[in-house]
């Protein structure tokens, strides 16, 4: 993926013929991607030419998905606030692109309490659903390494003495 978001690039440019002779295609990466929001638009148009078309309609889609994604990493958090996680789905619900979101709209009219995010069940429903409503959900899925709980690898750092030979001495 971090070859293939500069559309001018020999590399984009050989993707962009694999696309068209493939049936389908998947971008990955698994080191930290820091896009730029053409960048991130420039690999989607790659992937699904067809919905990610229109730069100015992908900046929209941003800024609609950017109080969702903040409520859904507050939900994920043990100390949640629950007024401000209310507020981020009131936020939400106000871009004119998500105004008429059924799901949306049916969390707002019964938002969690504090009982219900206590539970670490109903907060991992609760993200999933958030990630449902997301506008790029279907397209785009990130998982950051504080989100991995399960074989995180642990690394302990040993110090090995080695003996040099004369030649690596010198």
């Amino acid at each position: 993926a971090h070859y293939l978001r500069n559309p001018i690039s020999m590399t984009s440019k050989l993707g962009r013929l694999l696309r068209d002779v493939t049936d389908h295609i998947v971008l990955l990466s698994a080191t930290p991607i820091h896009l730029k929001n053409e960048d991130l638009f420039n690999l989607l148009n790659l992937v699904d030419e067809d919905s990610f078309n229109e730069k100015n309609v992908f900046d929209d889609i941003l800024q609609a998905n950017a109080p969702l994604l903040k409520a859904r990493d507050m939900i994920l958090n043990e100390d949640v606030n629950v007024q401000a996680f209310i507020e981020e789905l009131e936020e939400a619900g106000s871009h004119f692109l998500l105004a008429n979101n059924r799901q949306l709209q049916t969390l707002l009219k019964a938002p969690p309490t504090i009982t219900d995010i206590q539970d670490t069940s109903y907060r991992s429903r609760l993200a999933h659903r958030l990630e449902s409503i997301n506008l790029l959900g279907r397209t785009v899925t990130r998982t950051r390494k504080r989100e991995v709980t399960e074989w995180r690898v642990v690394r302990e750092a040993v110090a090995e003495t080695i003996e040099l030979t004369p030649a690596e001495m010198e």
